[in-house]
């Protein structure tokens, strides 16, 4: 007995500590917790979702950090029903990664008006890499109906969101996660990474960040990255730091270094932040522990690292840019993207295949030019002729449609053996693509539309196991044309990081910073470097940083960012601030305006030419030119009044709606608008063939054209005039 009434007490004291424990965790996990929304669009929708017919899908996939939990939940919908849908048998399935989140049954109310439907999801259903699935099965009589009739549909807003709350996880920091969780791909939001530097960085500490930011940019990809610099400071948040035994801040406590390292800290009130911190004797060493830890990061392991030496890979050549489609082969649709998969749809009306083109920039297309598209894709056949078919587009431009044949069409097509599901066919077929269509960040979209059937009432079962497939081997060509284009074109940089970015590794360019630049100056000049790497696929690891009073190698290309705020200025008030921007501003660097002055008047390139705007607020531009020291090379100059008006600049380079509208020469940027100014002058980069030269010389000179004309009227008179004077001659001799 008392053996009993001991378990029950230690049973009853075990059950109280869990309690106790458990009341703790969650206390803990309420008060780091913290809200995140996800909308449609976050999930790469770009218009309003809808879904036709009597059973459609689709799955919108988003991502969960490793480093965060799901702790509650909810699923907001903008839901617009067709009114003749019938109640009680027309509805909507919500799945999360398979499993039923609610079913939204059809009644009079809801076809009335768009409702907005709130539903909560079990936060245990969520995993890394998630589907949110959204079934809709619609009715709009009790008798046959037809299966494409207009009626059958539902739309959802593209603001349907779902409403997390998350809390941080406390994970075990090693050197071998990375480079998690400083870039998590499980996230798909804009990456923003600290900089921490001990003081203001000198150019080769700049040099070495701004490899790292590259590499980061890669890794970020489309989500775009941007790179806060912060003095002596541990920022609230996942952040990297750079430093030399010269400028160690007292509270990291670390000791000077013999050898180039990496190692992590994790802060001492905030434990879910980690600090990677890159350290060296000097700068040379500083670089080495970035190169290191960019090359070699899945050789680390534990919290700390030296790196012993680094052996860089090759100099790039010109127009070896992985992310940029080559133009010395044709090019297979299994290269342009991560998965197979991606080339894959099932339903009647799918959402379209996307496979993003990135092509260089300066290819020349001319007038009449093609690409062409290899085009070979599969479907399950419709058992009769209708109206199923395939669209093309570029650029949300329509290019073709092609009618998808019928079983009865085509006996004697060569057939591929399905592996799954439905039987499917595959066809081959040769596009041609208008070139001037062609841009240089492209989107290939291939809509299928699978019809139908139902001629007669009650005849046909719709059937909607129904697939479709892009071929991995069809293919793009690319191959004959040019490397050519006119410059000063600001809608190359901004769309494409060209002319920097012909090398990938960035081995003909020089960033140019103010004598006097700020800690805004430094996080522009990661952030834009770090778009190149998106936009090549490579680490830039060759290119230098100087000053403008030494500006190095003039044989390179010159990437020119700064706001005319001094660092002093920097630390000034707000009030100061305010007035400095009242004041009359010069919108380019002095040595801006001497390459502007030595360009129009090589006489006068020590001339105090200057850009003067009068401003009640911050002000910056874009503005590009021709070295007037190294002809063929170019300068590129992102310029500020302010440290907010440079930030402006930078962030239109992220903003469709603004990179679109700029070009030319040079294009002044606020937030709301953009001026484009263009050049006088201008210049060329590549080359092309003479018949090519010649069209574009003609073009350019058409008084030259015209009298090439008459001269060839008047020597084909000339001819035509002996030649009958001759026969006039033999035919009198004749007589």
């Amino acid at each position: 007995m008392l053996k009993h009434r001991s378990c029950r007490a230690i049973a009853v004291l075990t059950l109280v500590t869990l309690a106790c424990f458990a009341g703790n965790v969650h206390a803990v996990a309420q008060a780091g917790t913290f809200s995140r929304a996800l909308s449609f669009a976050d999930m790469g929708l770009n218009q309003p979702l809808k879904l036709v017919g009597v059973d459609s899908e689709v799955s919108l996939p988003f991502g969960i950090r490793n480093d965060e939990a799901v702790v509650d939940a909810r699923l907001e919908l903008g839901i617009d029903f067709s009114p003749a849908l019938l109640a009680r048998l027309s509805h909507v399935v919500v799945r999360l990664n398979g499993e039923v989140v609610q079913t939204i049954r059809v009644d009079g109310e809801m076809t009335t008006l768009v409702m907005r439907k709130v539903m909560a999801v079990d936060p245990r259903l969520f995993t890394d890499y998630n589907h949110l699935s959204l079934q809709f099965a619609g009715h709009y009589t009790l008798e046959c109906e037809d299966a494409s009739h207009s009626s059958l549909w539902v739309q959802f807003s593209l603001d349907s969101m779902l409403q997390l709350q998350m809390v941080p996880l406390e994970q075990r920091a090693g050197l071998e996660r990375l480079p998690e969780p400083f870039f998590d791909p499980r996230d798909n939001r804009p990456l923003v990474l600290p900089v921490v530097f001990a003081q203001r960085p000198e150019p080769e500490l700049v040099e070495a960040a701004g490899v790292l930011a590259s590499w980061f940019g890669n890794l970020a990809d489309y989500r775009g990255a941007s790179f806060p610099v912060v003095l002596d400071e541990w920022p609230e948040r996942h952040a990297v730091m750079l430093m030399t035994n010269g400028n160690i801040p007292e509270w990291l406590d670390v000791e000077p270094t013999l050898q180039p390292r990496v190692f992590l800290r994790r802060h001492p009130d905030r434990p879910h932040h980690n600090l990677l911190v890159f350290h060296g004797q000097d700068a040379s060493q500083l670089r080495q522990a970035v190169l290191g830890t960019v090359y070699g990061h899945p050789l680390l392991s534990g919290d700390s690292a030296v790196i012993e030496s680094v052996i860089a890979p090759p100099e790039r050549t010109i127009y070896d840019v992985p992310k940029w489609i080559r133009t010395d082969r044709p090019v297979r649709f299994a290269e342009l993207v991560n998965h197979p998969e991606e080339l894959q749809v099932r339903g009647r009306r799918p959402l379209p295949i996307r496979i993003g083109a990135r092509i260089p920039p300066d290819l020349y297309t001319g007038y009449e030019r093609v690409v062409d598209l290899d085009l070979r894709y599969r479907y399950s056949k419709p058992l009769r002729t209708d109206n199923s078919n395939l669209a093309v587009f570029i650029n949300d431009r329509f290019i073709q449609s092609i009618r998808l044949e019928s079983e009865e069409q085509t006996q004697g097509f060569k057939m591929r053996v399905p592996v799954l599901e439905a039987k499917r066919y595959e066809f081959e077929r040769a596009l041609e693509i208008p070139a001037l269509q062609i841009e240089s960040n492209n989107q290939l979209q291939f809509q299928f539309s699978l019809d139908f059937h139902s001629n007669d009432l009650c005849k046909d079962t719709p059937w909607d196991d129904v697939h479709a497939a892009l071929d991995p081997d069809s293919r793009i060509d690319l191959t004959g044309f040019s490397h050519y284009v006119e410059m000063p074109n600001l809608a190359l940089f901004v769309n494409a990081g060209y002319p920097f970015t012909r090398y990938a590794d960035l081995s003909r360019t020089t960033l140019v910073l103010r004598d006097d630049y700020t800690n805004a100056d430094v996080a522009a000049a990661l952030t834009v470097i770090a778009r190149m790497g998106s936009q090549t696929g490579v680490t830039a690891s060759r290119f230098r940083v100087a000053t403008a009073s030494d500006r190095g190698d003039v044989e390179r290309d010159l990437l020119l960012i700064g706001s005319q705020e001094s660092a002093a200025a920097e630390q000034a008030d707000q009030a100061d601030s305010n007035r400095a921007n009242s004041q009359s501003r010069s919108l380019l660097f002095e040595n801006a305006r001497r390459q502007l002055a030595a360009r129009n008047n090589p006489q006068a390139a020590n001339a105090p030419v200057e850009a003067q705007v009068i401003a009640n607020g911050p002000l910056g531009g874009i503005v590009s030119y021709e070295s007037a020291e190294a002809k063929g090379q170019t300068v590129v100059a992102l310029l500020g009044t302010s440290a907010d008006s440079l930030r402006q600049v930078v962030n239109a380079l992220s903003d469709p709606g603004r990179r679109d509208l700029v070009r030319g020469a040079a294009a002044i940027i606020d937030e709301n608008t953009v001026r484009v100014v263009d050049s006088r002058t201008s210049y060329s980069l590549g080359n092309l063939g003479w018949r090519d030269r010649l069209r574009i010389f003609l073009a350019k000179y058409p008084i030259v054209l015209s009298v090439l004309g008459v001269i060839a009227a008047v020597l084909l008179a000339i001819f035509t005039f002996q030649a009958l004077r001759r026969i006039a001659v033999r035919r009198l001799e004749q007589d």
